[in-house]
Parts: structure tokens; C-alpha cells; sequence
């Protein structure tokens, strides 16, 4: 039996790279995506102004002993002055050895402290350690 030819390459075939020709759309996308970038870097960089703008307070609240940080405390003392309206420092204490580093001021609730009074004089980290 015979062999025959019945299709004939019309088109020679070669094989590489060739460049993909980037439509008009494509091309706009770039542009709208560095507005959106810029438009959220603006956001964050406005977050993080809020939230350190009174870093120079804060820290001169801690130097004179107006502020208490909770993850520094070493003596069941230090709680004292700051539990004027709770009457046991010993239960506060105790937790706070079982469950440092704290996360926030927060984590106290469990305790079923007076929160809303306590919290504008307890921290859990020094601006230092929020930039880092």
C-alpha cells in the first residue's frame, strides 16, 4: 500500500520566544495602580501619625510614674497606687506573672476589673517598643 501526502505545510513554523504584542487597557492598568498604592500608603501613613501623636506625653507620663507598664511590673507593690479603686492587687498580680507579655489592657477584663477607669494609666509597651 501507498503512502500519501494529503496536507502540505503552507507556513514555515518557528520556534522561540516572540514578543506579545500589550494591548491599550494593559497599559492604563499600571498607572491605576500606582494612584491606588499612593492612596493607601497615604492611609496607613495617616494611621500611624493618629496613633503616635502623643508618644511625647505618654513617655513623660511613664518617666514620672503617672502611667504603669504592665509587662514591666517586677513588684506586687508597683500595682498598688493604681488599684485604688480594686481591693486586690495579690489577684492582679498573680495573673499578670501567669499571662505575660499581655497582649493590651484588654486582657485585665478577665479579672472584672473597673476597666473604663483603670486603662487611661495602664500601657503594655513604651513607644520605644511600638516602633519596634
Amino acid at each position: 500500500m501507498a503512502v500519501t501526502k494529503s496536507w502540505e505545510l503552507s507556513q514555515e513554523v518557528r520556534f522561540g520566544l516572540r514578543e506579545n504584542p500589550v494591548p491599550g487597557e494593559r497599559r492604563r492598568e499600571m498607572f491605576w495602580l500606582l494612584g491606588a498604592s499612593l492612596v493607601v500608603a497615604a492611609g496607613l501613613a495617616l494611621v500611624l501619625l493618629a496613633k503616635t501623636e502623643d508618644f511625647a506625653e505618654q513617655q513623660a507620663r511613664l518617666d514620672h510614674g503617672e502611667l504603669l507598664h504592665l509587662n514591666a511590673v517586677t513588684d506586687q507593690q508597683q500595682l498598688v497606687p493604681f488599684l485604688r479603686l480594686y481591693t486586690d492587687p495579690e489577684r492582679v498580680w498573680s495573673y499578670l506573672e501567669g499571662h505575660r507579655p499581655l497582649p493590651n489592657v484588654g486582657a485585665l477584663a478577665r479579672l472584672h476589673l473597673p476597666l473604663a477607669n483603670l486603662k487611661p494609666y495602664l500601657c503594655v509597651r513604651t513607644p520605644r517598643e511600638f516602633w519596634r
